[in-house]
Formats: structure tokens, C-alpha cells, sequence
């Protein structure tokens, strides 16, 4: 507060005077600024100046040393002191006790008033002109005690605020009955098709416009345009005529008994319908068919049909069917009428019509065919006997060098030409053989068909007579009748003698002139002596090796060999096939073989291979089967096997180099159809790292923890329906989606809205965490709310979930019709706080809530909800304080659009805390670590959001797939939030043919 005592003569005077003009300056500066741009600005109160009085200026009195003379006077400045101090002989002189505020009476009294000038009047002091924005109303003398700021030019305006400074807000309007403020200040009764009225603080229609009807309480106004006909009562013409909202109500006309019961025909009750009344329940009936039924209903089943004449209704109601001929009826019965072309009725029976198919050609042939269409086939003529037709038409029967006959429809011989035979029995060459009887027809070994039977010498006549002799080589044999001659068959004659250990010439001597003790030739008991690279001997009988030749040797002493062994010396014994040293033994078969040390590769899976003479290429490493190698045995370069062994042999330590091909072995994987997995979408993809697969050669997803069942969506950026979208809003496979807590819905300028129970958070929030993830908004309880974002961000976090920022609605003036965020705020009572009139400073997280008892007072945000007191009529949590929310509230201050920021935050007063005040506005772009928000829709049936204004499914709808505006093209459908081409659906995250399973 500034000083109220000011010094009224001289320099004093100015001094006042300037102080004023400064009070004034500085009261109009601590003012509230209705449009604040960013800071805060909303909740402070002017304090009392805390400055000290006015002194005047002076100084201590001086006064004399105690040995000075009683008339000694220092002159110093006059002071009100009761003292003579300039020492003129006058006491005070200087100050007006009887006006001076500062000495009102006498020097000590200071004329002091509350927020109010103190004046000095004949020595008494009195409360002067009040403190700018300084107003008494109690009347109390003492003090100006109410702070104000007249605005509107001092006239009273329904606005919240006392515009004319008299102690009362509002006075003069009646928000109970006041269309123009009806339950809050601007809030103007704007109803369709009607005139309003305010009752209680609720907009009510007054008066319909003419033919306007109000039938929905819900609707604002008249909503229904009707005007009543037929004097008001309803007939069935598809109008209202009653205006209740419902057409034809009551069926009017119906309920009378309507049709007959005769024939098919059955009776109905008339019903009004699309204005017209028709005959239901009822049978009419129709033209009369034959079905053994009255159908025209004229009490007479089947009348008008021939049942005796007509083939189409022969003796009843079914047609005559006469196969291959045209139907006639007589009597009642079916009759052949005549054959279609080539059918003949050969039995006379109607029941298989014309049955034979017949064109007569002529007279009869045998041909299998009834050429003359009598009905029989091949007439007059015996195939069982006939030679020319023997068994079918035209088989001739004939055969060589005989006569023929014909036998039950075989052919046969009948008898052989003279000198003819029939040897072989086979009709086919007739009597093939030709022979004249010689001998009586007795055969004899003379090279003659004696007995024509077709066989020369048969019987073998004069054989198996003993012949020859057994002496030496030679044996008897048997007499043989051979070529017209008698031989003797089967014995062994002499001949010459050769050196077999047989008596060839059959003369009891053995070999008779061959030596075969000594003579190589005969050697060996006659099989005589070749050896192999060498000349031979005879010794005892017995090959022997005379001599070898040239580049050969007899290594094994062995004389069967030969010189067995070819062979140049060329010195110590190596791996190349060759026997060096010439001893008979090749490669490692010489135990002189030297074999290399460290020849093979000692690492990995090579470890402990010695080295393989493998003859001329010398010395090879034949690895074991886990040693990968190339077609010519080398190890490979990079091994390709996965199997924990060093395959290529370049491990030094068993570790390093192991499966070195895979190197993302061990590392992590999902379900994601990679690596041998089933493709799995959010919860349910199991997780855990790449091992070798079973054939060793690739890796394979070790899943050691398996995915979770798909559940509802919760706000948890978790795709928890496993469909490949996180945290959406709409539901889809038979699982919910994000359902965020909302309050209401309450009905706001005529339409029924939702609001955020909760201050919006991210979807990673926590309650020690605010989180990153951006996707879109949440309210849940228990998390840090999602502060710092401007306008764009929060509106576009409220539109990824669905909804939309909650709205205030100005008429042309600025004034307020319809404020969905205040509403939800003051509740149905109108509360200046959402928890009530009077303000409590610990029951919302404002300035003078302590979020840590003890030591300061600190402001940070808090989790939502935590304060169960800060809540609305309508369950809303944290309306006041915690962190400001903005609203889609745009206007326009000094060519800038700014954007109102509602409820205060942690770090505001009393007045910014309220429901109503809405004077912190900043610009879209406007950050600060204590702006918030939180969204409002449309009441939407579950599981549909608000785009544009209606109520959308994300899910299905093409014009807004997934999110609000996201239309799918040409050919496309949405399904499950997902644009798929038309026939087919989403399955997870891909589209499928609707006729496929889901992969």
C-alpha cells in the first residue's frame, strides 16, 4: 500500500503530489490484463505496500554540552518536536498542527487509514478520499476495505465481475429467469424453431414456431416440423396427422376382418401401412391350376380341364410322356398318337412308346441289320450250318488242299486232297503236308517220310547200338540213325599224343617223348614256365627264375611272380606312389616312409588329424565329417554350417571363429516370421534369440518367452489386441478398443458431450514419469499428465484418440454461448470451483497446495487424480490447478490469434483457479512446463469417435480409416483400420482374400 501520509507544505506538498500521480501509475500496472500473452497473470492479488511513514526529512535535535550556559542555543533545522531548534525563539513554528496529517494536534499524530488518505481537520484527523481501486461499502469510517476497478464504465453488466464497484456481482440479472443469462453470465436460451425461455437456470422452449413440435428434450428447441391435419386425429395416409412424431400411430384402420375362407383363399385383418391398409394374414388366391385344389376360390377344385381327352391332363393333373412319339389320351389313359420318324411301336404297349428304331433298306440280307423292318434280323438265313454265312454273316468257310463243312456255326475240315496231310492239326493251313507212303508206311533209317507223318527217320530206327573202344583217351558210344545213315555216337577216338598226362593215341603209353623234368616247356607237369618279366627255367619239374630283364627284379623270391617289381632306385622312401628304394613296399606300406609333422590344420574341429599318403598326390589331411571342405578336400574359407563347431578350423581358442557366418547368433528375435516364427503382432509375439536350426544350416528363433493372449486395448502404448495397431480407438476381431475415462455426457449447446475425466498423459506415462510417446492422448489415473505441448500438439494428441479439444463457442460480440470445458468445470450448480463456491486452497494442486509436507512450498505437477477432493458435480478430476489446459477457444487480440488457457495450474492464485476465468490467453506456438490438456467428443456408441462432427467406425469407415480423414482409394474398403483392396480383409496387419484363412 502506498503511504497515506503525506507532508502538506513546501517540498512536503510536491512530494504528495508526485506520490499520487505514482500510486495511481502503480495501481493501474498491478491490474489484471484481461489478454496476458503467455506468463501467468491470472491469479494475482495486489498486496499492501509494506513501505515505511514519511519522516519529513529531519534530524536529531542537537542540544548543548551539560556545562553550558542555560541561554547557549545551537540553530539546526526546525523540527516537530516541541523544540526550538533554528533557535528564533519559536517553537514549531514550521508545522500546521491544526491541517498536517503527518503532525494532526500535536507532533506525535499521524493521521493513518487503511487503503485510504488521512486528512487533518482543526487538529482531529479523518478518513480522506479511498486509495485508487480502493472502495468503502460498509461505511466504516477506519478503512477503505473492498478492492476494485470500476470497468464497463461503471455500469453493471452480467459478466462475473462487480463492474460497478457497489459490493455485488451480476445484481439486476436473474440467472434463474434471465434468457440472456440463464445460468451463467452470456449464456443466451438459442433454441431451433422456438422462442425461449430461462426457468431455474435451464433453457426452456416458451413457444414453438408455427408448425414446429417439440418431441425430444434432448434437442434444444421445436425440432420437429409438422403441422396437424384431419382435425388432429390420425387416419392412414402416411402422415402425422397428430404431430406426435409418429406416422399412421394406431394403426388406423386396421383390425377389420378382410378376404374369404373358401377354396385356398383364407381371411386376413386389414393393417395400415405406408399409408395404405392392406388385407394381412389373408390368402387371395389366384388364377384355378391343376393341383387337386380350389385356387381361384370359386368352390370348385380344378374345374376347366379335360381329364378324359387331354394327354396334357390325362386322368389328372399330369401330362402324358409317350417316348419317341407324339401323346394322345383316351378314357383317362395315355395312348401312343403316332411314331416320331424311324420309331416303330412293335409291342403295342403305350407304356414305352414307340420303341424300335427302324429304316427299311429292302428285301432281307445277312448283315445283322432288319433290312426289311419286320422286326426280325437276318431271317432265312442257318449260320450254324451254312458254309458261306458259317457262324455270322458272310464267313466263308475254306481251306487249303481239303473240302469244308460248317459245324453248329464253326468251320471245319471236312476231308485232305489225296497225298494231303494234315500234320499239324491247325485248321488255318488246311491239309499242309504233302507225302507219298513208302515201305509199307514203316519207317526205316533211309532219309524217307516212310510213314508221311511228317517226321524223316523218326523213332531213331536201328540206335543205341554199343560202338568204339575204352583204351587210353579213347570210350564207347551208341549206334544213331543220322541222315538216312546208322553213326556211332558219343565215343572218343585216338589221336596224336601231346603232353597232357594222357594217353592220347590209345596205345597204353603216357606222353611218350616229352621231358618234363627239365625242359621249361613242359616243365610243371606240361603246363610249362612263362613268367612275367623274366626268363624261366625247369628244375625237378618246378619253374625256376633263370634271369630278369632289364628294370625288373625279383622282390618276393617268389618264381610264380616272376620279376614282379619294376622299379628305378631313386633313394630314400617318400609319399608319391613310387617305391623309391626299390624294396618292394610302396608309400606307407615301407615302415621307412618318413610322415610330416604339423602338416594338418591342429584348430577347431581339425585338431588331432594326421596326415594320409594317398600314393602319387602325395600327402592329403582327410578330415573328419564336421570339417567342412570343397570338392577337392581343402577346408573351406568361411564355413557354412551352424552348428557350435568350428567347422572351418580357424577357432585358436574354440570360441572365436565358431559359426562365424551367423553372427547374429545369440542375439535377440521375436515372433515376427522371420527365422521360422509364425508372424505375431504386439503382445502376442513371443520373444527370445537365434540359435542354429535343426539342419545346421541358418538360424531359428529360440522363443523362451512365449507371446501373451490378445486382450482389449488399454492406453498403454502396447498393441494388446495383437492386431497390428496401438492403443486405437475403435474396436475390431472381438477386441475393445481404447476406452478412455470420460465424464457425461452432459448436454451442451444442444449436443450431448464427453470430457476427459482425466488431464491428459502420454501412453509410457507412469506416476514418476511424464513419458515420450506422442501417439496419442490418455485418461487414465495415476500418471504424470502430459505437460510442455503446444496448441497443434495437443489438439492433434486429442484427435489421434478419437476426440477433439473441448470447445467454447462466442456469438459475433465475444460473448460465450456454449463453453463445453466450463460446463463440465462448474457442473450443474454453476460452481465457481469444481468442488464447490469457496475457494480451498489444499483441495486442488494450485499455489497454496504442498505436494512435499514440510519445509517449502513446492509447485510441480502431480499425478491425475491424486487429489480426491479436486473433482466436479460431474466426476472430473483436477479442473483447477495441476497443470493449465488448453481449450478451441481462438480470438483475435491485436491482429494476433490467441488461444484461452483454462483451470490454472500448480503455480496460480485463488483467481486463476476458478472455473470462469478465462482471461490467460497465448499464441498457438505458446509453450510452458505448466500447460496441459484434455479432450471432448461427441457422445459416440462405444468403440466409434467424433471426425467432423459425427460419430465414426474407425474401423470400417472408408472415409475415415483408421484415424479421422484417412479416406481409402479406389478399389479399397477399410477393415480393422487398414485400406485393403475390395474382397479381401485385414488379418493382423495384412489383407487377406475373405475367402483365404487369416495366415
Amino acid at each position: 500500500m502506498i503511504a497515506a501520509r503525506l507532508a502538506t507544505t513546501g517540498r512536503g506538498r510536491a512530494v504528495a503530489a508526485l506520490l499520487a500521480v505514482l500510486a495511481t501509475a502503480a495501481l493501474a500496472a498491478c491490474n489484471v490484463n484481461p489478454y496476458t500473452l503467455g506468463g501467468d497473470g491470472d491469479g494475482g492479488v495486489i498486496g499492501d505496500d509494506a513501505g515505511g511513514h514519511d519522516d519529513g526529512g529531519g534530524t536529531i535535535d542537537a542540544r548543548p554540552p551539560a556545562d553550558a550556559a542555560p541561554d547557549a542555543c545551537l540553530p539546526a533545522p526546525e523540527s516537530c518536536n516541541t523544540v526550538d531548534d533554528d533557535c528564533d525563539g519559536q517553537t514549531d513554528e514550521d508545522f500546521n498542527l491544526d491541517a498536517d496529517p503527518e503532525h494532526c494536534g500535536d507532533c506525535a499524530t499521524s493521521c493513518d487509514y487503511t487503503h485510504a488518505f488521512g486528512v487533518c481537520n482543526a487538529g482531529a484527523c479523518e478518513r480522506g478520499a479511498c486509495v485508487p481501486g480502493w472502495v468503502d461499502i460498509d461505511g466504516n469510517p477506519d478503512d477503505c476495505e473492498y478492492f476494485c476497478i470500476q470497468t464497463g464504465g461503471g455500469v453493471e453488466v452480467c459478466d462475473g465481475r462487480d463492474n460497478d464497484c457497489d459490493g455485488q456481482s451480476d445484481e439486476g440479472f436473474n440467472l434463474d429467469s434471465d434468457p440472456n443469462n440463464c445460468g451463467t453470465c452470456g449464456h443466451a436460451c438459442n433454441l431451433v424453431h422456438a422462442s425461449a425461455a430461462c426457468d431455474t437456470g435451464q433453457c426452456v422452449v416458451d413457444a414453438c414456431d408455427p408448425g414446429y413440435v417439440d418431441l425430444n428434450p434432448a434437442v434444444p428447441g421445436c425440432e420437429y416440423l409438422c403441422t396437424p391435419s384431419n382435425g388432429g386425429v390420425e387416419i392412414c395416409d402416411a402422415i402425422d396427422n397428430d404431430c406426435d412424431g409418429v406416422v399412421d400411430d394406431g394403426n388406423p384402420g386396421g383390425g377389420q376382418a378382410c378376404g374369404t375362407d373358401t377354396g385356398v383363399c383364407t381371411a386376413g385383418t386389414t393393417v395400415c401401412s405406408f399409408g395404405q391398409l392392406f388385407c394381412v394374414g389373408g390368402n387371395g388366391g389366384g388364377p384355378e391350376v391343376c393341383d387337386g385344389m380350389d385356387n381361384d376360390c370359386d368352390g370348385v377344385d380344378d374345374n376347366g380341364f379335360d381329364f378324359d381327352n387331354d394327354p396334357a391332363h390325362c386322368g389328372g393333373c399330369t401330362a402324358c410322356t409317350v417316348a419317341h412319339a407324339t401323346a394322345g389320351c383316351a378314357s383317362g389313359g395315355c395312348t401312343v398318337g403316332a411314331c416320331d420318324f424311324g420309331w416303330h411301336d412293335r409291342n403295342g404297349l403305350p407304356g414305352d412308346g414307340c420303341e424300335s428304331f427302324c429304316i427299311a433298306t429292302g428285301a432281307e440280307l445277312c448283315d445283322g441289320v432288319d433290312n426289311d423292318c419286320d422286326g426280325l434280323v437276318d431271317e432265312g438265313f442257318d449260320t450254324q450250318t451254312d458254309v458261306n454265312n458259317c457262324g455270322s454273316c458272310g464267313n466263308v468257310c475254306g481251306f487249303a488242299n481239303a473240302t469244308a463243312t460248317c459245324d453248329a456255326g464253326a468251320c471245319a475240315i471236312d476231308a485232305c486232297d489225296p497225298n494231303f496231310w494234315d500234320d499239324n492239326g491247325l485248321p488255318g493251313d488246311g491239309c499242309e503236308y504233302g507225302c507219298v507212303l513208302t515201305n509199307g508206311g514203316v519207317e526205316t533209317c533211309d532219309g524217307q517220310d516212310n510213314d508221311c507223318d511228317g517226321v524223316i527217320d523218326d523213332g531213331n530206327p536201328g540206335a543205341n547200338q554199343v560202338c568204339g573202344t575204352t583204351t587210353g583217351a579213347c570210350d564207347t558210344g551208341l549206334t544213331s540213325c543220322s541222315n538216312g545213315a546208322i553213326v556211332c555216337v558219343g565215343d572218343t577216338g585216338p589221336t596224336s599224343e601231346t603232353c597232357n598226362n594222357v594217353d592220347d593215341d590209345c596205345d597204353s603209353g603216357v606222353d611218350e617223348g616229352y621231358d618234363k623234368l627239365n625242359d621249361p616247356r613242359y616243365c610243371n607237369n606240361c603246363a610249362g614256365c612263362s613268367l612275367d618279366h623274366a626268363i624261366a627255367g625247369c628244375s625237378a619239374g618246378s619253374c625256376t627264375v633263370l634271369a630278369c630283364l632289364s628294370g625288373w627284379f625279383d622282390g618276393n623270391g617268389l618264381p610264380g611272380d616272376g620279376c614282379e617289381l619294376n622299379c628305378t632306385p631313386t633313394g630314400q622312401e617318400v609319399c608319391d606312389g613310387v617305391d623309391n628304394d626299390c624294396d618292394g613296399l610302396i608309400d606307407d606300406a615301407d615302415p621307412g616312409l618318413l610322415t610330416p609333422g604339423n602338416f594338418c590344420d591342429p584348430q577347431g574341429e581339425c585338431a588331432g588329424t594326421s596326415p594320409t599318403c594317398t600314393g602319387a598326390t602325395g600327402w592329403d589331411c582327410v578330415y573328419g565329417p564336421t570339417v567342412e571342405v570343397d570338392g577337392n578336400g581343402d577346408i573351406v574359407a568361411e564355413e557354412s554350417l551352424c552348428d557350435g563347431l568350428d567347422n572351418d578350423c580357424d577357432s585358436p581358442d574354440g570360441v572365436i571363429g565358431v559359426d562365424e557366418a551367423y553372427p547374429l547368433k545369440g542375439t535377440a528375435c521375436a515372433e515376427d516370421g522371420t527365422f521360422g516364427t509364425s508372424r505375431e503382432l504386439g503382445i502376442c509375439r513371443g520373444t527370445g534369440s537365434l540359435v542354429c536350426n535343426g539342419s545346421h544350416d541358418g538360424l531359428a528363433c529360440d522363443v523362451t518367452s512365449a507371446g501373451a493372449t490378445p486382450v482389449a486395448e488399454t492406453c498403454n502404448n502396447v498393441d494388446d489386441d495383437c492386431d497390428g495397431h496401438v492403443d486405437e480407438p475403435y474396436d475390431a476381431g472381438g477386441y475393445a478398443g481404447v476406452r478412455d475415462v470420460v465424464v457425461g455426457p452432459v448436454t451442451i449447446g444442444g449436443q450431448a458431450v464427453v470430457m476427459y475425466r482425466y488431464e491428459a498423459s502420454r501412453p509410457n506415462a507412469t506416476a514418476a514419469s511424464a513419458g515420450f510417446v506422442e501417439t496419442r492422448a490418455c485418461s487414465v489415473a495415476g500418471r504424470l499428465p502430459w505437460a510442455g505441448g503446444d496448441h497443434a500438439e495437443a489438439d492433434a494428441a486429442c484427435k489421434a484418440a478419437g476426440m477433439r479439444l473441448c470447445k467454447v463457442t462466442r456469438n459475433g460480440s465475444g460473448v460465450i454461448t456454449a463453453d463445453e470445458w466450463g460446463r463440465f468445470c462448474e457442473g450443474a450448480a454453476n460452481r465457481t470451483f469444481p468442488y464447490g463456491n469457496t475457494y480451498q486452497g489444499t483441495t486442488c494442486n494450485g499455489s497454496d497446495y504442498d505436494p512435499v509436507p514440510g519445509g517449502v512450498n513446492e509447485d510441480f505437477a502431480i499425478p491425475t487424480g491424486t487429489l480426491a477432493g479436486c473433482q466436479s458435480q460431474d466426476l472430473g478430476r483436477d479442473l483447477s490447478g495441476n497443470l493449465k489446459e488448453w481449450t478451441e477457444d481462438p480470438r483475435t487480440v491485436g491482429g494476433q490469434t490467441v488461444y484461452t488457457l483454462r483451470g490454472g495450474s500448480y503455480d496460480n492464485h485463488a483467481g486463476g483457479l476458478s472455473c470462469d476465468f478465462d482471461l490467460t490467453v497465448v499464441p498457438s506456438d505458446y509453450t510452458f512446463a505448466n500447460t496441459g490438456f484434455r479432450c471432448c467428443a461427441l457422445s459416440c456408441p462405444a468403440g466409434q469417435s467424433e471426425c467432423g462432427g459425427a460419430c465414426v467406425n474407425l474401423a470400417t469407415s472408408n472415409a475415415s480409416c483408421g484415424a479421422c480423414g484417412r479416406a481409402c482409394g479406389g478399389g479399397e474398403a477399410c477393415s480393422n483400420g487398414y485400406c485393403c483392396p475390395v474382397g479381401s480383409r485385414a488379418c493382423g496387419d495384412q489383407c487377406v482374400p475373405n475367402a483365404s484363412p487369416c495366415p
